[in-house]
């Protein structure tokens, strides 16, 4: 009882917080709920910028794309700090960007290895994971898990809310000061962007002009080989700006 209170008090308080938004669901994850999430995918593909060590966490990457097991997930989540080098700033931000790759990370590999489509493997995952996860009673995990695929396809962004500053509150702890009306501005214009402006088409003789003559005069070079794309930029160094999903992001 005493907990289920506690949800109800912290739902209102970030709903006003965010300037009275309705929030639909809740999903709280504990730390051995996470472990056991990343016991069940690993090794999950995860990338970093720079090498990096904090003896705090246990984290030591090196730079570039790796493999991590549940241990070493857990360390790349936790890190909020470089033991190793004094010119490389972490902070509480940053570990939530992590976190934010990370989730992009382990629904990206569920789709490689086609478990989104596969509803009893989804199901033993989610079994594995359930008694140190909690839900509200209309939110279910293995269809949220089947919608998951607008993740990996970049439909989906995940954004961090704008902080003016840190500070130490009066009984010690560290915490982050925040403008509340910036805030709520923030959120209104992330749930309800403006549309977007129409550009506008090329002039039909203009087309018409570059077609005929492209194909009027081919280049003697020409191969059938199709010219690679570049890939999107997937590197995010700070915690600003939305982290987009649809790939592997590669974060500080």
């Amino acid at each position: 009882m005493a907990r289920e209170a506690g949800r109800t008090a912290e739902l209102a308080t970030v709903s006003q917080f965010l300037g009275n938004v309705h929030i639909d669901h809740f999903v709280e994850v504990t730390m051995a709920g996470f472990y056991e999430v990343a016991q069940a995918v690993a090794p999950i593909t995860v990338c970093v910028l720079a090498a990096t060590q904090d003896t705090y966490s246990g984290a030591n990457f090196t730079a570039g794309l790796q493999q991590l097991d549940a241990q070493q997930a857990m360390a790349y989540v936790r890190q909020r700090r470089d033991t190793s080098n004094p010119d490389y700033a972490f902070s509480d931000l940053d570990r939530e960007r992590r976190q934010q790759a990370f989730i992009v990370d382990v629904i990206h590999q569920l789709k490689q290895f086609g478990t989104l489509t596969n509803i009893p493997k989804m199901e033993t995952i989610v079994n594995d994971v359930s008694s140190n996860i909690v839900v509200d009673s209309g939110f279910n995990l293995i269809e949220m898990l089947q919608q998951a695929t607008a993740v990996t396809n970049g439909n989906i962004s995940f954004s961090t809310l704008p902080i003016t500053g840190f500070a130490t509150a009066p009984n010690g702890e560290s915490i982050n000061t925040v403008d509340v009306p910036q805030v709520q501005a923030t959120v209104q214009a992330l749930l309800a962007p403006p549309p977007a402006t129409p550009t506008p088409a090329s002039h039909p003789s203009a087309t018409a002009t570059a077609s005929a003559s492209t194909t009027a005069t081919p280049s003697p070079t020409a191969s059938a080989t199709p010219t690679p794309t570049t890939p999107a930029t997937t590197t995010y160094s700070d915690w600003t700006g939305a982290l987009q999903g649809g790939s592997i992001p590669c974060v500080k």
